[in-house]
């Protein structure tokens, strides 16, 4: 099975890091607005992820899906991460 996705879009900025993982949203460019939250592990884009905000970025990665449960409500989240292996800044 091929697990491969794709992604453009516009970098709206950094919602975690640390010194292992960086995740930052994409919103794409398009008719119908679409939001993305990727995760990136390699130490070598941290830099240029946290200075593109705003800047167009192509994702290829691989696709999860994350579902987990809310501390605070108890309500399930069912969610898809996409996990960054290679980034174009544009």
């Amino acid at each position: 099975m091929v697990n491969s996705v794709k992604f453009e879009g516009i970098n709206k900025g950094v919602t975690f890091s640390n010194n292992q993982i960086v995740k930052f949203k994409l919103e794409n460019i398009g008719k119908t607005k679409k939001t993305a939250l990727i995760t990136c592990f390699k130490e070598e884009y941290f830099v240029d992820i946290k200075e593109s905000k705003n800047k167009t970025i192509l994702i290829d990665g691989e696709f999860f899906e994350s579902n987990y449960q809310d501390k605070k409500t108890g309500n399930w989240i069912n969610g898809y991460c996409i996990n960054a292996k290679q980034i174009t800044i544009k």
